[in-house]
């Protein structure tokens, strides 16, 4: 699942760190989260990572107009405004 908040731009991605891991920047280190995730499941614990992006005006403007498209709605638009 991911959300945008329209007010400051933020997109934000949660799921599996095997899945978010993969779109992190190079300055995280996907091995060290994904051993730290491991750590957790030895001990019975389930993870769950978060990762934001802070988009700039074109790229949010860019999303709400495919998302209307594809939906046939301006309903996000609405919620994020």
């Amino acid at each position: 699942m991911s959300l945008i908040f329209g007010l400051i731009n933020r997109f934000y991605l949660k799921g599996a760190d095997d899945v978010i891991t993969k779109f992190l920047n190079k300055e995280f280190k996907e091995d060290e989260i994904l051993e730290k995730s491991s750590d957790f499941a030895k001990i019975g614990l389930r993870t769950l990572v978060f990762a934001y992006r802070t988009l700039t005006e074109e790229e949010f403007e860019t999303f709400i107009k495919e998302y209307n498209k594809e939906n046939n709605s301006n309903a996000l638009k609405l919620i994020l405004y």
